[in-house]
């Protein structure tokens, strides 16, 4: 497979495999505004056009970006002893005046 060689605004250039650079840009590690070329083509292209026809890769676990436990309990506390400490702090002022 040839590699595909990418220029970025800024004028770096790198060489990565399809599937390398597939992952970076569904990560949003290469700027939209990147060119493309490779071996047989004429001239440098965007590639969102080249990366935007390839099928999102699917996760082999579909519970991967799931929270382990759910947030809202630990949210509630975190809102109870900010109120409490606030609530502190007022009634500690107004004990020194």
């Amino acid at each position: 497979m040839s590699k595909i060689h990418v220029a970025t605004k800024d004028g770096s250039r790198f060489e990565y495999e399809l599937h390398e650079l597939n992952t970076l840009w569904l990560e949003g590690a290469i700027s939209r505004e990147a060119l493309y070329w490779k071996e047989g083509m004429s001239d440098w292209l965007p590639l969102q056009d080249l990366l935007d026809e390839l099928p999102v890769p699917q996760s082999k676990d579909p519970l991967s970006f799931q929270f382990v436990k759910d947030p809202r309990a630990l949210t509630q506390l975190l809102i109870t002893m900010l109120w409490v400490s606030l609530g502190f702090e007022v009634t500690f002022r107004s004990s020194l005046v």
